[in-house]
């Protein structure tokens, strides 16, 4: 069924979220649910631009390998 497989699908999101690091998930949900800029996660979150990136793109990478292992499960 399609909409089981969206709601798990989120579910298992949000779980690869809350095992993120705090500000990695900070960036990523000013990112991707606020559609904020780097510029604009960087003056939220107190940082430069580049450490705002580098931290959306950590806790991508970091969700990834979170999300692949529990499909290797």
């Amino acid at each position: 069924d399609e909409l089981f497989e969206s709601r798990r699908r989120a579910h298992d999101v949000r779980e690869a979220l809350d095992r993120l690091k705090p500000s990695e998930r900070e960036a990523l949900l000013l990112r991707y649910e606020s559609g904020l800029s780097y510029r604009e996660i960087g003056v939220a979150c107190g940082i430069d631009e580049a450490a705002a990136r580098k931290r959306a793109s950590r806790g991508l990478d970091q969700m990834r390998q979170i999300m692949k292992s529990e499909v290797n499960r």
